[in-house]
């Protein structure tokens, strides 16, 4: 007999269970909207309540959690490197020495099929892979284990990802690690795969290519108005505003991200890592002159391990200290997204009609006219950027 670990609503799909199982009796599976969740095999399980023990899901009172977290505004001299990353590039930073030193460093990658998973690189080379945002729920796969394993080796390991792969990571391997460095990001949710892969598909068919890659930020036209980047198989390049794209607009709209999203657990306990790393949006509002409009970030560190970290980068990274309250109250460090009312309907529709024909239905278009004033307003940014040598 098979079983459910947790109901849908707590589980966040960090695949920590599975990790842990000693029986091997769990195995993560896709439901109807395309998030993964535990499945216990009964003929396999012995009982044992390992799943339930480290289970980041289930409230069991283990008490506050210590923190004097530190918030930095912080950006990266290296100006290429700004360039190519979603924000302030701080997160390539921190891999920088981890690398160098013979490290490994994990976060979300797409594959060769342009699924997101949990990926490791072991070179400056390769961390590209792993730079840039991902509005898709990233896949753990096999990840703790092999963190685990290159820590046992004696190897730094710095693993990045939404707070729910931190908490799992942390239960996979039974608490931390000296030379364990993790980057938790500030969430908004994550959306459903399924809902990715029928989007991908629609557009696969339309331009009649393969795609190569795909950045959800480029920041050709700067870091407050990034634009939608896909790189087809014959070298041509599709762009488009995120305001534009439907898959965003669903995105921003809070229309397909997983159930625990909207009741995070993981958010319920408090910030998560050693270090919490995302765009410092709010710093316009209390310290306009310390934004670099080409890209800032908010680094938050919750450990001494995390501040020992983002200090010894000082000499590559601009740093600014700033009170953590400019972030505490504005973002989405403890705040969860509140689910939409037509999610359920969405969802209903959502192995029956094609992904342009979902977004007809519950995505409203923007009207010609407020279209072409932004397009209008991304040209000029764009001139003004480019007099500028930006």
């Amino acid at each position: 007999m098979e079983q459910k670990l947790v109901p849908v609503e707590h589980c966040t799909g960090c695949a920590a269970c599975r990790a842990r199982c000693p029986e091997r009796a769990i195995e993560m599976r896709e439901d109807a909207e395309g998030f993964l969740y535990p499945f216990i095999d009964g003929s396999v399980c012995s009982l044992c309540a390992t799943c339930v023990e480290v289970c980041p899901a289930h409230p069991f009172p283990t008490g506050p959690k210590p923190q004097h977290p530190t918030l930095f505004a912080a950006w990266t001299k290296d100006r290429q490197l700004l360039q190519e990353s979603s924000s302030g590039g701080v997160f390539s930073e921190l891999a920088r020495p981890v690398l160098e030193k013979g490290g490994v460093v994990f976060g979300a990658a797409f594959d060769e099929n342009m699924v997101v998973r949990q990926s490791a690189v072991e070179t400056w080379g390769e961390l590209g892979r792993l730079r840039g945002s991902k509005y898709v729920q990233s896949d753990p796969g096999d990840s703790y284990e092999a963190a685990r394993k290159h820590l046992a080796a004696g190897r730094a390991v710095l693993y990045t990802g939404t707070p729910c792969l931190i908490a799992g990571l942390y239960a996979a391997l039974g608490g931390d690690h000296d030379r364990l460095l993790t980057c938790s990001l500030i969430c908004h949710g994550v959306p459903s795969p399924k809902v990715f892969r029928k989007y991908l598909d629609a557009l696969t068919v339309r331009v009649g290519r393969k795609l190569r890659d795909f950045k959800f930020r480029d920041k050709r036209n700067g870091w407050r108005y990034p634009t939608i980047r896909i790189e087809l198989d014959n070298g041509r390049t599709l762009t488009e505003s995120n305001t534009d794209n439907a898959y965003s607009r669903g995105f921003a709209a809070d229309l397909y991200l997983r159930p625990s999203c909207h009741q995070c657990p993981i958010k319920a306990g408090g910030l998560t890592g050693d270090i919490v790393l995302g765009d410092f949006w709010e710093l316009a509002k209390y310290r306009p002159e310390a934004v670099n409009p080409k890209g800032t970030s908010a680094a938050i560190a919750v450990t001494g391990k995390g501040l020992t970290a983002v200090k010894s980068c000082q000499d590559r990274m601009e740093l600014v200290e700033c009170p953590y309250e400019y972030l505490a109250q504005g973002s989405m460090l403890g705040r969860c997204a509140k689910p939409r009312a037509d999610r359920g309907a969405f969802f209903a529709n959502l192995d029956r009609l094609t992904f342009p024909e979902l977004a007809a239905k519950h995505l409203k278009p923007r009207g010609v006219l407020v279209r072409n004033a932004a397009k209008a307003r991304r040209f000029l940014r764009a001139f003004i950027g480019h007099v500028k040598g930006r």
